[in-house]
This record gives C-alpha cells, structure tokens and sequence, in this order.
C-alpha cells in the first residue's frame, strides 16, 4: 500500500468546465423517467430518487489529455491497451522556460535542461515545463524533431508538454508529423496541456497519469497528479 504520509499531491492537469470549454464537452443531467430510454435494460429502484445519472460526451483531445500510438498508427495501442504500469511511475521535469515562443526548441535546449536534473533516466516520464499556468493562453515553443528524437534515444515512457505537438505546422511535410512519429513509432505516449509545473518543489517525483479504460480510443482527457 502507498503512503503518502508527509507527501504532497500536485494537480497537473487542467479543470474541464462545459460553460466554457471551446472543444465539444457535454454533460447532461438525465431525469428520472428517461432512465429507461437512456440507459436500456436498467432497473430504476427507489435509490434512482436520490442520486443522480448523467451522460458524458467529450473529444478525446481535450484539456490535459493522454494520447496512445493508436492516434498516429490504426495497429497501435489504444487507451485500453496500455500497460497501467506504465501510466504510475518515476517522472522528471525539464525547464525550458528559458526558450521563447518565437524561437522552436532544439536539441542543445534540451541536453542542457536534461543535464542540470542529472540526465533522463530510462523508462521514466519527462514533463517539458515551457511556460507556466499564468502564461500558458499564450502559445508555447514548438519542438525540433531532432529535439524530440534525442528524448526518444534516451529511453523515455511519456513526453509531456504545456500545449500540443504542432509539429505539422513547422515541420510537416506532404501531411507528415515528423514529432508524432518520433515518440509513437517507438511506443511512447504523449500528454498534452500539462499545467502548474511551477507548483512542483523539485525535479523528480512520482506521476499519475490515467486515462479511461475504452477500448478504441485514441486518446483521453486524464487527471494527472504528480506526487512529491
């Protein structure tokens, strides 16, 4: 059993608000008398009274969200085939907030911000802290392929970063994703939209990152938390 006796839990993942949300996000109260065309076959009992049912309805890419090789390749691992020993496990952050916006992230940017963590240890998480929660509207730096790759070399479970990997926008060619690629060819998962890195009180911790378990899917809005 994990104890979590004088440890701290960080939320690193966005609140998804239906008000507000500008990807589809839809959740609907169902009443009472619509249980059984809703949800054919259940049995309405005299609890159904006191608590409530709703239906959900989201887009797989939205808020924080893990993304699985099934996005990049149709035979790749989808939400329900991923290994949930792989989605709890060690994670380190890397600074790269030093990096502009206008300027895309190369491979130099990150062995420094590597190096001063004390390397990327295999298997682990690496989380790419390029802007904070109070900036995070604005755009964040894109990555160079070679960036990308070299992270990939070093053995990596899951990249994370603070916005999306655009990297079609900058890089692509004749529809490629030269970044997507990068990490989906060699089975490592992508989260997107990290956010409040900066609540982290050192660079390593324990991460969860779980998404549902839905049989073809390519990717899932998580609640990622990192322990400390």
């Amino acid at each position: 059993m994990l104890d979590l006796t004088g440890r701290k839990i960080i939320d690193l993942s966005h609140t998804l608000d239906p008000r507000v949300e500008k990807r589809h996000v839809h959740v609907e109260y169902v009443p009472l008398e619509q249980y059984p065309e809703t949800f054919p076959g259940y049995v309405v009992t005299e609890a159904d009274k006191i608590y409530p049912m709703h239906v959900v309805e989201f887009a797989s890419h939205i808020g924080t969200h893990l993304e699985t090789p099934y996005h990049w390749n149709r035979r790749g691992r989808d939400c329900a085939g991923i290994d949930a020993a792989r989605l709890v496990g060690d994670a380190v952050v890397i600074d790269l907030r030093s990096v502009p916006p206008e300027r895309d992230i190369g491979i130099d940017d990150v062995k420094r911000a590597a190096e001063k963590v004390g390397g990327i240890r295999r298997g682990e998480m690496v989380f790419c802290h390029t802007v904070d929660l109070a900036d995070q509207e604005k755009r964040a730096p894109f990555f160079e392929p070679e960036a990308v790759r070299w992270l990939v070399d070093q053995g990596m479970n899951i990249m994370g970063v603070c916005a999306e990997m655009e990297d079609l926008v900058r890089y692509g060619k004749d529809g490629d994703f030269p970044n997507h690629d990068a990490l989906f060819s060699k089975d490592v998962l992508l989260i997107e939209y990290i956010t409040n890195l900066e609540a982290l009180s050192g660079s390593r911790f324990t991460a969860i990152a779980t998404p549902i378990k839905i049989v073809g899917l390519d990717s899932c809005p998580i609640r990622l938390l990192a322990i400390q």
